[in-house]
C-alpha cells in the first residue's frame, strides 16, 4: 500500500526537474563593441536613470563629467536661527532627593495636623454657640414668650384696641 502512494509521488516531484533540462539555455550576452568599451563605465544609478527617461524629451542626467564641468552655486542667508538654550537641571544624588521628599512629607503632615486642630476648634465653637442658643430658648431670655399663651396675648391686644376709639 505504501509503495502505491510513494511511486506516483516521486514521479510527480521529478517531472518539473526533467522539464527544466529540456529547455534551451538563453542566448549568450552580446560582446561589447569598440564604442561601448571606449566610454567610461557608468554607475548603475546613471544607467537606470537613462533607461527610465527614454523618449520623454530633454532631460538632464547627472554624470561624473557634468559634475566636473558644473560650477557650484551656493546660497546663504544672514539670518541664523539659534534655538533657545534648554536650562539644565542639575542632577542631585539620590540621598539628597530622598531627604527633600522626607522634609516635604513632614511639612504636609504638620499642615494636616494644624488644619485638624483648627477644624476641631471651629466645631467646638459651633457646638458652644448652639448650646447657648438652646439654653436661651429654654430660659426664654430676650424672647416674647414669657410663659404667656400667644392666643391670650392676642385677645388682650384686640380688647385694648377696641377700648380706645
Amino acid at each position: 500500500m505504501k509503495r502505491l502512494l510513494a511511486i506516483p509521488a516521486v514521479v510527480l516531484l521529478t517531472l518539473p526537474l526533467a522539464g527544466e533540462e529540456a529547455k534551451a539555455p538563453k542566448s549568450a550576452p552580446k560582446p561589447l563593441t569598440d564604442s561601448a568599451s571606449k566610454a567610461p563605465a557608468e554607475s548603475p544609478l546613471v544607467a537606470a536613470a537613462r533607461k527610465t527617461r527614454r523618449g520623454s524629451g530633454k532631460s538632464i542626467v547627472i554624470t561624473d563629467e557634468s559634475v566636473k564641468k558644473s560650477k557650484g552655486h551656493v546660497t546663504s542667508t544672514t539670518i541664523v536661527y539659534t534655538p533657545p538654550a534648554i536650562p539644565e537641571k542639575p542632577s542631585q544624588p539620590a540621598d539628597v532627593v530622598m531627604l527633600k521628599d522626607r522634609a516635604k512629607k513632614q511639612e504636609e503632615a504638620q499642615k494636616k495636623a494644624e488644619d485638624g486642630k483648627l477644624g476641631q476648634e471651629k466645631k467646638q465653637k459651633e457646638l458652644a454657640r448652639r448650646a447657648a442658643l438652646a439654653e436661651a430658648s429654654e430660659n426664654s431670655q430676650g424672647g416674647i414668650d414669657d410663659g404667656v399663651d400667644p392666643a391670650q396675648l392676642e385677645r388682650d391686644l384686640a380688647a385694648e384696641a377696641a377700648k380706645k376709639p
